[in-house]
């Protein structure tokens, strides 16, 4: 008996590691799908505010202490910008205190967000909101718009520290 290569021991220890393998192939892809869908939750949030963001808003002619939804356009057929829109809620964002909060529920959001509206040459027209730094969780969105006749870039960052959805 001594020298049989498929002797009892070694079919025994065959199927552990088989075994052992596949729980931890299963248990890395659950692991994995469940960090894809926090993303994604995140990333698909990103998109909706980018695509609200080329609205007007509401009401159209919204002013921050008026208004139920932000929209930097003044209408819904194009992508042009409306800078007077984007001071606004800058400023209003950007003066501290609860505004960044404020701000939150106008984009009807949970997470952080940072709004950064690029030139094509990468210089950044206007940031409004905090930028992520040093976190978990990020989700950017980019659409095409023009502003003042110039092509841009409207970039919208959520982002939080959450480890669980």
């Amino acid at each position: 008996m001594k020298g049989q290569y498929f002797s009892f021991d070694a079919i025994i220890a065959a199927v552990i590691f088989v075994a052992s393998i596949s729980l931890l192939t299963t248990y890395w892809f659950g692991v994995r799908s469940i960090m894809d869908a926090r993303s994604n939750d995140l990333f698909g949030e990103a998109l909706r505010v980018s695509d609200s963001l080329l609205t007007p808003g509401n009401p159209a002619d919204w002013g921050v202490g008026n208004a139920e939804q932000i929209g930097f356009t003044d209408g819904y057929r194009d992508n042009i910008l409306n800078n007077t829109k984007i001071m606004n809620f800058k400023n209003y964002v950007n003066a501290g205190g609860s505004n960044y909060e404020k701000g939150k529920e106008l984009l009807h959001i949970v997470d952080d967000y940072h709004i950064t509206i690029i030139r094509s040459d990468g210089t950044v027209f206007h940031g409004i909101g905090t930028a992520p730094v040093d976190v978990k969780n990020v989700a950017n969105a980019q659409r095409a718009a023009v502003l003042d006749d110039e092509l841009v870039t409207l970039r919208v960052q959520l982002w939080n520290n959450r480890t669980t959805g």
